[in-house]
């Protein structure tokens, strides 16, 4: 028989907890607590407990001093090694290192890593192993026990859940507990959400937490992380803050069935998440601003791909139900969309009765949805820059109806036949409009790219290249209607016909008289120069009236049209006032050939 393992009795073997005095928060050391002793594989309790001089313990129970020292206590006979306290009310478990009994047995102040392992990891000697049915049971239970910080190691293999394993901070902001949950590697440890519940974790109340290096497949409605805000003020109405998510695979069934999310963070603040790999869900990774109490974002999201699958699906999305989503940067994230399911939306920039602005995408990809990118009337301050696009029949590239964005496209390539939006810009803000820059548009054999810029939107360095292609003329629009280096010639005709987008001043050669059509696409405040020559005879025009057509001013001046004689030219020029849908003509002149 070995004399028994001695633990404990110093100043190092303490039990540490929080506690607030006024608004500072210290180490607090709690008197008289008591603490089961188990094996450090966390599966047998030990009863066999002796105080330092020999005493039985009654069942077992050490008593933390007045001043929340753990006293000196024999193990059982031929117990060597780790041993684990456990705390009786809370649950929470310290580990010990065997003491000389002077200097101490290094215990600790947090828990440690607390080992979980799956049913079929073959791994028996965990701090929880799970029997692959309710694994969640035991996986809370962990996480429970490193609420005040710590880790949970998964171990490889599967883990079945039949609740959703809730990962909670202390619904305080100021009480600083960081929770580690890490797998052996999003291949070699799998989450199964069971069918009916709601995800794999929940995030809340202003917890600290990184999870990395898991699996997790999803199925009905489920979703893979959820974070979800908390309506008390001391959490400062976050979720989760100074948090991490690396690493992370989440799978969907491939079907369509799924209409879930793979990552749906609420009220989210100053988190990164990397290395991310989404396929076969129903919708990718969103960010949700949930309250109008709190401005979430002031993230990095960067590596990331998401495969949708499904009607409607979306790969990412930005939101605000309320409040203010904002400063949140997107680097290298891809996305493919299956080309047969319609609706589809790689990125979403949305807010109900709040705002999302400042959102920067950086070198992502898009492969085969039906938008692009979609930003609503609340989705402001975009700078949107994508690398590689690939459209199909029907699709849309840009549809904003926000303001003061930027929109820029590497390769936007048009598979052939297909007709695409390259851009629909409905923004009303006339002083704030969305800049179209750096657009190169590839559009194969016969393709066709449109365009809708309204009123406000900058177009500028669009280059239009490919086979046999058909470029809608609002595309080649200049940057805010500049002054054109040179004149474009009109043709003749009875009614001569000019697309006020394509420049600002225009030579027609009429070759009898002739009606100066309502000009198209034209710009508020716009002001245009005709030149029209008069060839074989003198020749009279007519400028079109009613919608869109001129109005010649009246008064002191007045403008009067007449006749040209031949080899003469005659300069109208006009402004256009939106609000009259008229061409105002300012001048009339006439010059002479010589």
């Amino acid at each position: 028989m070995l004399a028994r393992t001695i633990y404990g009795g110093s100043v190092d073997d303490v039990v540490i907890t929080p506690v607030t005095i006024g608004t500072t928060q210290v180490a607090g050391l709690p008197a008289s607590q008591n603490f089961e002793v188990w094996n450090y594989a966390n599966t047998e309790q030990l009863t066999d407990i002796q105080d330092g001089s020999g005493v039985a313990l009654p069942s077992g129970i050490v008593v933390s001093s007045s001043a929340g020292v753990i006293p000196q206590f024999k193990a059982p006979d031929d117990y060597t090694g780790p041993i684990r306290l456990k705390h009786v009310t809370s649950g929470l478990s310290w580990v010990m290192q065997p003491s000389d009994g002077t200097s101490g047995g290094g215990g600790s102040s947090l828990p440690n890593t607390l080992v979980v392992a799956s049913a079929d990891s073959g791994i028996l000697d965990a701090d929880w192993v799970c029997d692959g049915t309710a694994d969640d049971v035991q996986l809370q239970a962990a996480v429970t026990a490193t609420a005040l910080g710590g880790t949970v190691q998964l171990t490889s293999g599967t883990f079945n859940l039949a609740d959703v394993v809730d990962v909670w901070g202390a619904d305080d902001a100021d009480v600083e507990g960081e929770i580690y949950i890490r797998g052996a590697g999003p291949s070699n440890t799998t989450l199964v959400v069971g069918s009916g519940v709601a995800s794999a974790f929940n995030l809340s109340k202003a917890v600290r937490v990184h999870i990395s290096d898991l699996g997790i497949e999803v199925g009905g409605s489920s979703s893979g992380i959820v974070a979800t805000y908390s309506a008390t003020p001391a959490a400062l109405y976050r979720s989760a803050w100074f948090s991490s998510f690396e690493r992370l695979q989440v799978k969907g069934p491939w079907d369509g069935s799924h209409s879930g999310w793979a990552i749906d963070l609420g009220n989210v603040f100053r988190a990164r998440m990397a290395n991310m790999e989404v396929g076969g869900t129903g919708n990718g990774i969103r960010l949700l601003n949930q309250t109008s109490e709190f401005n979430s974002g002031d993230m990095t999201i960067d590596r990331c791909f998401v495969e949708v699958v499904g009607t409607n699906a979306v790969a990412y999305s930005c939101d605000s139900a309320a409040g203010n989503l904002n400063q949140v940067t997107w680097i290298t994230c891809h996305s493919i969309a299956n080309p047969a399911n319609t609706g589809t939306v790689a990125w979403k920039f949305t807010g109900t009765t709040g705002s999302t602005s400042h959102i920067r995408l950086i070198n992502c990809n898009v492969e085969q949805f039906a938008t692009t990118v979609s930003a609503d009337a609340n989705a402001n301050d975009l700078e949107i820059d994508l690398v590689h696009v690939t459209l199909r029949n029907g699709s849309t590239l840009f549809n904003s109806a926000g303001s003061n964005s930027v929109f820029r496209c590497g390769l936007a390539y048009i598979e052939p036949s297909a007709t695409v939006s390259i851009l629909t810009d409905s923004n009303g803000y006339d002083a704030k409009p969305s800049v179209y820059d750096r657009i190169n548009i590839y559009a194969d054999t016969g393709a066709t790219a449109n365009a809708t810029p309204g009123n406000t939107a900058v177009l500028q360095r669009i280059v239009l290249d490919g086979d046999s292609a058909t470029y809608a003329s609002t595309l080649r629009r200049p940057p805010a209607r500049p002054a054109p280096t040179r004149a474009i010639t009109l043709s003749d005709a009875a009614t001569i016909a000019t697309d006020a987008s394509l420049g600002n001043l225009f030579d027609c050669t009429i070759a009898g008289n002739r009606t100066l059509g309502a000009p198209t696409n034209p710009l508020d405040g716009q002001t245009v120069v005709w030149r029209l020559t008069a060839s074989g005879g003198a020749r009279t025009p007519t400028l079109a009236s009613g919608a869109g057509g001129f109005v010649v001013a009246t008064g002191s001046p007045a403008v009067t049209v007449a006749a040209i004689a031949s080899g003469s030219t005659a300069e109208i020029a006009a402004t256009y006032s939106s609000a009259n849908s008229r061409w105002r003509v300012s001048r009339y002149s006439i010059f002479a050939a010589s």
